[in-house]
């Protein structure tokens, strides 16, 4: 039958595939019931199956249901060969992964060396490899992949960390390596911060804590609406990354240094807070979301009524120094502070969205999203930057 219509015999076995590889059969069970009307004939030859013929890739498939040996081998070949289509290494992959977790890891070293992904196909066969590779590594795979993320492009460094985070073991892991100053701690998207400092294991929220400060799950949501809206402006913006300077010196430059420009009082933003895409809108947007606990602003009244904000310098028991915005710093002495208080947000303002005009801002996340100066000519934009937000 499969001989005779291998399309026919394709729309009829493919749901069964796709069961198996979302897991949607216990595979023992599945097996069994495969073996009752399929036995691979001991006259097949493997090495000549073609995953191109519909007829022999069903074969081929249909030897993995069993767990035939000889299926086992040609798939595992397959998934190692560059020629390979994606797809079809895909699900092969997804296959072999439970019965052979080594070739999952040798596949996944494969990718680290390719280049970037381009197309869908590519994309999606990356995801699994990452999924695929990262559950079924070592502890001396992992210790090796600490070593080779910094090497990797930003996509990729993101899409590993990304999955790493998605089990409590793992993400506990991969904040060791950030904790240790192994990795930078923009891999993390704050959305996924948001998460494991709410869902993730006691050691992992220890981590977080450690790692970034102070969360402001709760006191943030109406900003979140508004992350979102200005991500839907910018996806069809384009901006001058170069007139972006402009901007930045006036919003940005009097509290942040980028490329040696500006005056720093919060984070160097050249190395922080520009991962991705989805960090820098966070960062700029709904900065209270993540601060870190050397960036939790200050506010002090005197006893002469006034009220000076800013990052604490010091204090101690004669005097209270705060380093406010443009970079002064104040002065209090003790006897002069009538209230003190550590504040829940950030000292970067909320609200700038509305102090610029569309293509002010379109110009600064032009500038704020290339990893070099604009006039460097050796630039990357950061990982999911808008097609659109930078001239071609």
């Amino acid at each position: 039958f499969r001989k005779k219509s291998p399309n026919l015999a394709t729309a009829i076995l493919q749901p069964l595939v796709n069961r198996s590889l979302n897991r949607g059969f216990d595979p023992i069970e599945l097996r069994k019931l495969v073996r009752k009307f399929y036995s691979p004939q001991d006259s097949i030859a493997w090495d000549k199956l073609r995953t191109s013929q519909p007829g022999e890739k069903q074969e081929i498939f249909l030897g993995l249901l069993v767990g035939h040996p000889e299926a086992l081998r040609i798939a595992k070949r397959s998934v190692l060969d560059l020629q390979e289509l994606p797809t079809v290494r895909q699900d092969l992959l997804r296959f072999v992964a439970d019965e052979s977790p080594e070739t999952a890891t040798e596949v996944f070293r494969q990718m680290l060396q390719q280049p970037a992904p381009v197309s869908k196909d590519d994309r999606a066969w990356r995801d699994t490899v990452i999924d695929l590779g990262i559950e079924k590594s070592q502890r001396s795979d992992f210790d090796r992949l600490a070593q080779k993320i910094p090497s990797l492009s930003s996509d990729l460094q993101a899409a590993i960390a990304e999955r790493m985070c998605q089990r409590d073991p793992t993400a506990s892991l991969l904040l060791s390596w950030i904790a240790d100053g192994k990795l930078r701690k923009e891999l993390l998207s704050p959305n996924r911060i948001r998460l494991l400092a709410t869902q993730g294991s006691l050691e992992t929220k220890t981590f977080v804590g450690k790692i970034f400060g102070t969360i402001n799950v709760d006191g943030t949501r109406e900003r979140e609406q508004v992350v979102r809206t200005m991500a839907q402006q910018l996806q069809g913006a384009t901006g001058d990354a170069k007139r972006g300077w402009i901007t930045y010196e006036r919003i940005c430059g009097q509290c942040h240094v980028m490329h040696a420009k500006g005056i720093e009082v919060g984070p160097n933003i050249t190395a922080n807070g520009r991962g991705s895409f989805e960090q820098l809108l966070v960062s700029v947007f709904n900065p209270s979301l993540v601060i870190g606990d050397a960036y939790r602003s200050v506010t002090l009244r005197t006893t002469d009524g006034t009220v000076v904000t800013g990052l604490l310098v010091s204090r101690d028991d004669r005097l209270t120094v705060i380093k406010t915005q443009g970079g002064k710093e104040v002065q209090v002495p003790a006897d002069e502070i009538e209230t003190y208080q550590q504040d829940k947000k950030s000292l970067m303002p909320e609200g700038i969205e509305s102090q610029l005009s569309p293509q002010e801002l379109a110009d600064l996340f032009a500038l704020l999203s290339l990893e070099n100066p604009p006039e460097n000519p050796d630039n990357r934009e950061i990982s999911g930057t808008p097609e659109r937000l930078h001239r071609r």
